[in-house]
Order: C-alpha cells, then structure tokens, then sequence
C-alpha cells in the first residue's frame, strides 16, 4: 500500500474527490456543487495497483492533480485551446448571485484546504493560498476568469475566494485543449456557513446609516446574523443613534443585543473578528469612545484587522485630540450633505479598475464619473503616500480634480495599517466613507428594519451601494501595493 495526499487523483478518483466536496445544504443551487473546507483527517490509503499517469511526460505520476495537467497542448486558441492550454472559464459574483466581483482569486487545490485561523490575522497577498494550487488566476474588471492548464479527464476542485470569503466547488472532467464554462450559479461567494466561508464580522448599527441591511442585500442570509454570543457570521451589536428624531440606540436584534461599548471595550473582543463595520450613528458620541477604545481599535488595525467607518466614525481617525492613528487625511468635518456627480480616481491601477467595473456593472453612466447622493465634505484630501483616495468631488469651476488631481473632498478612502510602515509589514486595513449608503429604520429591530420588496425580498444594491461593495470586498482581500496592479498568487 502507498500513502498519498487526500486528492491525488489517478484511476480511483471517484473514491478520492468526494472525501474532499461534500453535498452542499442551505440553498437552492443543486446539490453537490460545493461544500466547505473540511478537516484533514489523514492521508488517504491508495492500493499499489492504482495507476496515477503524467498526461506530458508518459510515465507513471504520483503528484495528485499535477499528473492530469496536459500543458503540452498543439496548436492555437484557435483550434480550440487556449494558446495551447486546457481552460475553464466564468464569472464570480456577490453572494446574491447578481454582481460581478473583480479581483476574486480563483484556483484549483492539490491537497486538502484547510480552515482559516480565527480572529484577525495579517493577510498578505504574499500568503500562499491553501491547499497546495496548481493553477490559479484572478477576476477582471467584468468579474470574470479564463483558469489556465486545469487537470483533464478527472473531476477536480475549483475554490473561489475574497480574502476570508470562500466557496468550494467540484468541476466535472474536462476534454484537453478545449475551454470549459463553468456554471455561473456555482461561481458565487457563499450565503452561509453551509455553502462556505464568511469571514466573522462585527456590525454596529447607528441611526444614520444601516450597514447590517446593506450586508443582507447582498445576499447574506438572515440566520447568519446574531448577537455575539450566537454563531452566525455576522454578530451585531447596537449602536447609538444621535438624530434629531431618534430613540438613543440603534437597531438591536433583541434585548440581548450588547452595546457597540462592548466591542470597542478591548482589543480582545474586536480581534475575535476578520472585520469590524461601524455604521454612522448621526454624531461622534465622543463619551462612547474613551482614549481606551481607540487606542483598542488602533491595535486591532495593526495586528490585521480589517475596519470600514462611515461619517461621524471618523472620530476615531480624524486627528481630533487625543490623536492615535497616525494622520490619514486632512479634514474639514463639513457636514452639509450634497448630490452630484463625483470622479473616481484612476491614477492607480485598482482605481482605474473600479471605474471600469463600476460601468460593466450599471452603476456609472459615463466612466470614471458616479452619482452621489448625500455625501459631506469632511475630507478635504488625503495623504499622499499613505492613504487611496477613491471617489472625490471635482473643483466646481471644472479645473483640477481629474484622475486623481486635486477636488473639493474625499468621499471614500482606504489606508494600510500600521500607518507609515512599508508595505510588506502592513498587515491591515481600513475604509472611511462620508456618505451614508443604506437605508433603514432604527426603531425596529433586525431585518424588521430593513426595506424589502413587495414580494418580501430584497432591493436591488443602489450605485452607491454597488460602489460601496467594491471597497468592502477591498478591504476584506489580502494587503498589497495599491500602486501596482494585483496579481496572481505565486503557487511555485
């Protein structure tokens, strides 16, 4: 007998693949086209007499799914190959199956992928991704990916993933040199735990934005939401809401709701998350965020925390003393809400991409250009060389604010952390918008408290909300040069 790795595939791979993809539960797709990452429970025992054949070579191989990579294609594309390759080829898409998503890594695993460490941890795109690849690629500007060099005639694993976002699914056997679609219903991110991994996020609602409805309109289902001491993927704690017309708190699951205090209480509690979204509250609350808790927050941005803050949450960034993230921006904190066609910035090559993908998707009539409704002008610009600008308003006699030139304001920024390290020992992120995106009513409790349709679905993610999608799944992908354009994992 020989001992192998999980998948290697050879004569027997009906025997093998399944101990890798499981039926999939909790969805309407049909069954067997995905599953989650399952535990190593060992190798897998092969009889000697399995034969396991090296497609190029002609010899016997025992390197799993590398031994039915037929690279040695003849021809052409256009003789039905890609450039002399075995191809697959789709579109991957939001959890609601209806945006395309740029910049998702897609490959195909030699060995068991395994399960993600909890709680934050510092994701470079420098990290390997698990599971041994053997070929591997990313998501255009229209979400979609051309997977070279996949093995043939097997059945074989295709994962799909946004930083801790992650779906696995099992492709049928493929003929050599040709390209094969894959189903687009089997390319979205995962909805629930049952169909994947979502990263753990942290939720705190306010009275002047509701993330937590913007989250369930992508398609993230109700049960994975929950107080924390629940185990949904998403724990909401409740928030203040300082409107005119408000009742003091945010939306609340129910009475077992925490404070968003007890969040930003320690850096414990908030490292127990891959993201922290704090939706604007109608004010700072500035008694609600001691030096104690920004300086938790700060930590939790160093160590790898990923953390998206939307307008009156610029307090704990804006260099209102005491001052603890390191200046990021310059601000004017003018909160006089304003509508109108803003640019995006394409002076990078992630920007020139988003006002790409922002058009592909309907959300932009004229590239580069997105309409806005209700964005302030706290941010003034940004810092060169440690914060990306992405959306602005241009100077409103038209000169200067083109592609990156000097505007009015900053709608929405991003910034690596630890703040004014170099990229390869930066480890986090965050996103400031200072707009509100998603509307909500705070008087009732979660969903009761989000728009639906009439039908009792839910509505169709806005342009603002589609903008807003690009930099969530941004800001939960691996930590790289925003100056460069991404690229592929190196798997050798």
């Amino acid at each position: 007998m020989r001992i192998l790795p999980k998948i290697f595939v050879g004569v027997s791979v009906a025997a093998i693949i399944p101990a890798l993809v499981m039926e999939a539960c909790g969805t309407n797709d049909p069954p067997s086209t995905f599953a989650p990452a399952q535990p190593d429970t060992g190798p897998v025992v092969v009889p000697d007499s399995t034969t396991f054949f090296d497609f190029d070579a002609q010899v016997p191989c025992d390197a799993g799914l590398k031994c039915n990579q037929k690279k040695n294609c003849t021809g052409d594309a256009g003789d039905g190959g890609d450039g002399g390759t075995t191809t697959v080829s789709g579109t991957v898409y939001d959890p609601s199956g209806t945006v395309p998503l740029y910049n998702a890594v897609v490959y195909v695993p030699n060995a068991p992928v395994e399960a993600f460490k909890p709680g934050a941890t510092c994701d470079t795109c420098a990290t390997k991704p698990s599971g041994d690849p053997i070929a591997v690629t990313l998501t255009d500007a229209k979400g979609q990916f051309v997977l070279r060099n996949v093995p043939v005639d097997v059945e074989f694993p295709l994962v799909i993933q946004v930083g801790r976002w992650r779906r696995q699914i099992k492709v049928p056997a493929v003929k050599s040199c040709t390209d094969t679609a894959v189903d687009a219903k089997a390319t979205r991110l995962p909805r629930n735990k049952g169909e994947g991994d979502i990263p753990q996020i942290a939720i705190t609602t306010g009275g002047a934005d509701a993330l937590e409805c913007f989250l369930r309109n992508l398609g993230i289902s109700d049960s994975e939401f929950t107080n924390p001491s629940g185990n949904g993927r998403v724990h909401i704690y409740q928030g203040k809401n300082a409107s005119p017309t408000a009742n003091g708190d945010g939306t609340k699951i129910d009475n077992a709701t925490p404070p968003a205090t007890s969040l930003w209480s320690s850096v414990e509690e908030l490292k127990k998350h891959d993201m922290v979204i704090l939706s604007c509250e109608g004010g700072e609350n500035g008694q609600t965020k001691p030096l104690a808790s920004k300086q938790a927050l700060k930590a939790y941005m160093d160590l790898g925390g990923r953390v998206f803050a939307s307008h009156y949450h610029r307090t704990w960034i804006n260099n209102d003393a005491p001052v603890v993230v390191p200046p990021t921006a310059n601000w004017d904190n003018n909160d006089t809400e304003n509508n109108g066609v803003l640019r995006v910035d394409r002076s990078f090559a992630k920007g020139d991409a988003f006002a790409e993908w922002l058009q592909n998707i309907g959300a932009s009539a004229t590239i580069g250009s997105i309409q806005l409704n209700g964005y302030r002008r706290s941010v003034r610009s940004v810092i060169p060389g440690t914060s990306r600008q992405w959306i602005y308003e241009p100077l409103p006699d038209g000169g200067g604010g083109v592609d990156g030139g000097p505007g009015r304001a900053t709608s929405y920024y991003s910034f690596n952390t630890p703040v004014g390290q170099p990229v390869d020992k930066q480890c986090g992120r965050t996103v400031f918008t200072d707009l509100h995106v998603s509307l909500g009513n705070p008087r009732l409790n979660f969903p009761n408290n989000c728009p639906k349709l009439a039908d009792g679905g839910t509505p169709a993610l806005t342009p603002q909300e589609k903008a807003l999608l690009f930099l969530i799944m941004d800001l939960a992908s691996c930590i790289q040069d925003d100056q460069k354009a991404p690229e592929p994992p190196v798997i050798k």
